[in-house]
């Protein structure tokens, strides 16, 4: 998943139903370890039974009427088209998002998964996953993979006998539950999901307590299933069905989570509170509960879950005080997914300064925080930093991005495979707005006669003095940071000088391209050098003057200076030798 992050998931979804017609004697509940009839002897007209559920845990049935397959509607794979009816779907208008996986079976035997409906939203025809490629997942350690499609064009012969004309067949969304993050916080994560292309409907959900984590639940085909990526402050997990459950393993959603294939994530139980109306789709809205097991297959026909044992998880530890309210929290989230620590990290971070300043808005903070992990042989390692920030909009989103940024570098660097093992952080907040702002730059190369330049002749040797002036935010007068760089003794044609403050200010380059970076004229070739060049970065608050020529930017010569708060701008001068 890289990608947001980074920060996010892909997705899992539901359909709903509608129509009537004759049905063939079916079982009175779900099966949990059934036997799979082979898509080729599914044919038109057959009747069944499907089960999911709406609210609570008590799986509800519906009734099917199978209208054909489409072989190989997407490479190498069928879908079984089916139209479905039954009160538990006319309760809520038709098809919701959350229903992924619920299990379809005729004469008792399982057809498949619910996990495709109509592009033009509610509808009681839809898409499922065959049994047998579910099976296929359940009993293989890995099956072969094809790019899963989103949409699924329908033949025209199927859409005139099922009265869908001009419709197609579109992998629904997963509405997946986040915690701490509020309203601005679930509209940046949809945001994200809507660049990304990622089938899914960010909700706001509620904190999973510790009973999350521990494996005392069971689970049985038709019931809730939650795939987790994080629990505590935190919570982040989708929301779908159980198809089948069998021998200590089960299958559920009938298509991907993330599409990682070899995963280790959390397989939780949920309650289903209701199921939400909305003018395109209803979702499924949940609880995430107790823990059932470890999600370590995330494949194209669905997840497998193997019961019993949770996966070792990543804490995220932090203490927030906020010098407006008082207030003080520790907060903490478990993260199950090495490389979504960097997006959780700094959802945590968010929401934690959003509670303890109890307001969305500008503000200035101190943080430090410590990153620890292994490398791929097990070594462990640490990287501590601090650092002060300033915002005209929201000191909660700032706070914590130069934390996520850091965690992304190190998850993605070329050096060495690395495993994330905690993440702890401090940090002390504050409404008032506190920052420098950088106004002019003035140079001489006499000594004292400092005059604003874009361009200036030097000679090696020379040194060259430069006066950053700077404009206190809403305060009286100017602050005056002197600098100076002595010109090396060999040059050619022209430099660039750049004085500027922070990690951005030359250090973006080193965070997503670190190779290109240098510590001491030494170019980055280890993994231990890129921890020294990450916890040297510039801080926000540090005036810092370097030279760069030549077509790798290298840093000729620099000089610094740290003052009492954040320094915004930047200036430039070109230099002719």
């Amino acid at each position: 998943m890289k990608k947001l992050i980074a920060v996010l998931a892909a997705a899992t979804v539901a359909a709903g139903l509608l129509a009537t017609g004759p049905v063939a004697a079916q079982t009175t509940a779900p099966i949990d370890c059934p036997e799979i009839m082979p898509t080729d002897q599914v044919t038109d007209g057959m009747t069944g039974v499907g089960w999911t559920v709406a609210e609570g845990r008590t799986p509800e049935q519906f009734q099917v009427e199978v209208l054909g397959v489409m072989r190989d509607a997407y490479p190498g794979r069928d879908l079984i088209v089916v139209r479905a009816s039954g009160d538990v779907i006319s309760r809520h208008g038709g098809v919701w998002f959350g229903t992924s996986g619920s299990p379809v079976y005729v004469d008792d035997k399982l057809i498949g998964a619910i996990s495709f409906g109509l592009t033009y939203g509610a509808s009681d025809v839809v898409g499922l996953t065959p049994a047998e490629e579910m099976a296929a997942v359940m009993n293989q350690p890995t099956v072969e993979a094809a790019r899963m499609p989103t949409s699924i064009a329908i033949p025209r012969s199927f859409q005139r006998s099922m009265g869908t004309e001009g419709a197609s067949f579109e992998r629904l969304k997963t509405p997946v539950t986040i915690s701490g993050l509020g309203a601005r916080g679930l509209a940046r994560t949809q945001r994200i999901a809507e660049r990304e292309g990622l089938p899914i409907l960010p909700v706001s959900g509620s904190v999973a307590g510790t009973a999350a984590t521990e494996a005392t639940g069971t689970l049985h085909a038709g019931d809730n299933m939650a795939a987790a990526f994080s629990y505590g402050d935190v919570t982040y997990a989708g929301v779908g069905t159980t198809t089948m459950v069998c021998e200590g393993r089960a299958m559920s959603f009938g298509h991907p989570f993330m599409w990682e294939g070899d995963t280790t994530i959390g397989a939780n139980a949920a309650d289903a509170i209701a199921v939400i109306e909305d003018p395109f789709y209803p979702y499924k809205l949940a609880t995430i509960e107790e823990g059932v097991g470890t999600i370590d297959q995330d494949r194209f026909a669905g997840l497998r879950t193997i019961l019993g044992t949770m996966p070792t998880s990543i804490p995220i530890t932090s203490t927030v005080t906020a010098l407006t309210t008082g207030r003080t929290r520790d907060g903490r989230t478990d993260v199950l997914e090495n490389e979504i620590v960097p997006w959780i990290a700094w959802s945590h971070v968010y929401g934690n300064v959003l509670f303890t300043l109890d307001e969305y808005g500008p503000g200035h903070a101190s943080a430090s925080w410590t990153i620890a992990g292994t490398t791929s042989t097990g070594t462990p390692w640490e990287l501590s930093r601090s650092n002060v920030y300033s915002s005209e909009w929201s000191i909660a989103e700032n706070t914590g991005e130069e934390l996520s940024r850091l965690l992304w570098t190190l998850y993605s660097n070329d050096l060495e495979e690395v495993e994330f093992t905690s993440v702890d952080y401090d940090a002390t907040v504050d409404e008032e707005e506190e920052y420098y702002k950088m106004t002019k730059l003035l140079v001489s190369t006499r000594g004292s006669d400092y005059r604003q330049r874009r361009r200036v002749r030097v000679r090696p040797g020379q040194t060259l003095r430069l006066r950053a002036v700077l404009q206190p935010y809403e305060e009286e007068g100017e602050v005056v940071v002197d600098l100076s760089l002595v010109m090396p003794r060999r040059l050619r044609n022209s430099a660039i000088v750049e004085v500027g403050s922070g990690p951005r200010y030359g250090g973006d380059v080193c965070l997503y391209r670190p190779r290109r970076c240098e510590i001491a004229g030494q170019k980055i070739e280890t993994f231990d050098q890129l921890l020294q060049l990450l916890e040297g970065l510039p801080t926000n608050n540090e005036v810092l003057a370097r030279m760069r020529a030549g077509e790798r930017s290298k840093i000729l010569t620099e000089d610094s200076e740290l003052l009492d708060r954040v320094v915004f701008g930047q200036k430039r001068l070109r230099v002719y030798f």
